[in-house]
């Protein structure tokens, strides 16, 4: 069993897997295997080839004793893999001693910025996900961006993650971001991804959709002073799961709810009726009316609609209470309070007699 272990793409960690050796094990499984745990995403078919004129990612060369295995470009695409990461074990899993040496020949160049978004299953459980930019090439139309998309949450082996339906690429398989000669984007391009949930009890595949043109927030090619790229995510649709925590009712009856996850919610609406003669209703006592022969029909409405008003969240009304019952309950406290005073009372003069006879 050859395990990675400890390897980074980019200074981010890769996670560990393990490659069972079989009798019909061969160098391409194994550099299949290699190709996936690190993350090393193949150009899938450039009409020309890879724009930068070196190696196709992905690809290796087998030599007579030497295996050259190529990474994708760009600096945050930069593979940290050596011997001590490639661990060999039997099938009891006693470690064994690795015939194979690696060497890291060259590191991954080219201008790349990084960033780092979660996105949610429909468990609402947290998935990472790393979006890569790298300057692929320049032309006399502007610059080319290509995505590199990867999850340590993924449940397969690839580190990398599908590209499913999407739309604004370069060519027929590798989506690009073309900045024109002005730094603005020329397109409105999405790019949809597949992250397999298989046995997490969530709906598997996850898929998502990113946008890197949205009002007010396209991303945009310009050079600044330090020569550096920024990339962020501002705008999600989704969010983890959260509790109701507050609540507020509108003007209008309309009943915001406030989440744990910071997210506000409607969560209700109060109706209103309105009659044609309100004095025609019917007090049915506890300060409750119904329908009387005289108030006409029920119009049931939301608040500012057919004049029946607003609602003020928060407020405090003027009291509305049936009088004759709470000055019942008031003397019924008062009479109890009297009686209770008066046990206590003579309690009192009880164990006062009782001090005086034992003296």
């Amino acid at each position: 069993m050859y395990t990675v272990s400890g390897a980074t793409r980019g200074d981010k960690a890769v996670p560990s897997e393990t490659f069972t050796v079989t009798a019909a094990s061969t160098v391409d499984d194994l550099m299949a295997f290699l190709q996936n745990v690190l993350g090393v995403v193949p150009d899938g078919g450039f009409v020309t080839g890879d724009p930068t004129g070196g190696p196709e990612p992905g690809a290796y060369v087998v030599g007579t004793d030497l295996v050259t295995f190529t990474g994708n470009f760009g600096v945050d695409n930069d593979i940290d893999f050596g011997t001590a990461n490639l661990l060999l074990a039997d099938n009891t899993g006693a470690s064994k001693s690795s015939p194979f040496t690696i060497a890291k020949t060259g590191s991954a160049n080219g201008e790349s910025v990084r960033t780092t978004f979660e996105v949610f299953d429909s468990l609402g459980g947290a998935v990472q996900v790393d979006l890569t930019m790298v300057l692929a090439f320049k032309d006399g139309s502007g610059t080319f961006w290509r995505s590199f998309l990867h999850s340590a949450d993924d449940t397969d082996l690839a580190l990398n993650l599908e590209l499913g339906d999407r739309t604004g690429t370069f060519s027929e398989n590798v989506p690009l971001l073309h900045f024109d000669n002005f730094g603005r984007l020329s397109s409105s391009p999405s790019v949809g991804i597949e992250i397999d949930r298989l046995n997490s009890g969530a709906a598997d595949p996850l898929n998502v959709s990113l946008s890197f043109s949205s009002s007010g927030d396209s991303v945009t090619g310009l050079a600044d002073d330090g020569g550096n790229s920024n990339i962020a995510a501002v705008f999600q649709d989704g969010a983890f799961l959260g509790v109701l925590s507050d609540f507020s009712v509108g003007v209008d009856g309309v009943i915001t709810g406030g989440f744990t996850n910071g997210l506000t919610r409607t969560i209700g609406q109060i109706s209103v009726a309105s009659f044609t003669n309100p004095e025609g209703l019917v007090d049915a006592g506890n300060n409750l009316f119904r329908v009387g022969p005289n108030s006409g029909t029920a119009l049931v409405t939301k608040p500012l609609e057919f004049g029946t008003g607003r609602v003020i969240g928060g407020a405090l009304e003027l009291s509305n209470v049936d009088l004759s019952q709470e000055f019942i309950n008031m003397i019924l406290t008062s009479t109890g309070y009297t009686a209770s005073s008066r046990v206590i009372d003579t309690t009192n003069q009880l164990l006062q007699t009782l001090l005086v006879t034992g003296r």
